[in-house]
């Protein structure tokens, strides 16, 4: 367990950059509040869909990030890398 944990921390350490969200007339109060809402969503809906997967685990970390995705496009996002 303390090996994965590890893994996952130099995986995450070695990641890119937050996405970057951008659309038009974008202010930074309302980006804030969308990516805290999204956040909100993507953890209530990774534990509703794989609440057996390890804390910490690649399958949780992703599922999440999916829905964090998914939730900021439908508000009219677009990433910008």
């Amino acid at each position: 367990m303390r090996f994965a944990g590890l893994c996952l921390l130099l995986l995450l350490g070695c990641a890119d950059q937050p996405t970057q969200w951008t659309k038009p007339d974008l202010d930074p109060k309302t980006l804030a509040r969308d990516q805290a809402e999204c956040e909100s969503y993507a953890e209530a809906g990774r534990i509703k869909a794989k609440p057996a997967a390890a804390p910490g685990s690649m399958d949780r970390f992703q599922a999440e990030q999916d829905l964090r995705n998914e939730c900021m496009i439908k508000r009219g996002y677009r990433r910008d890398k």
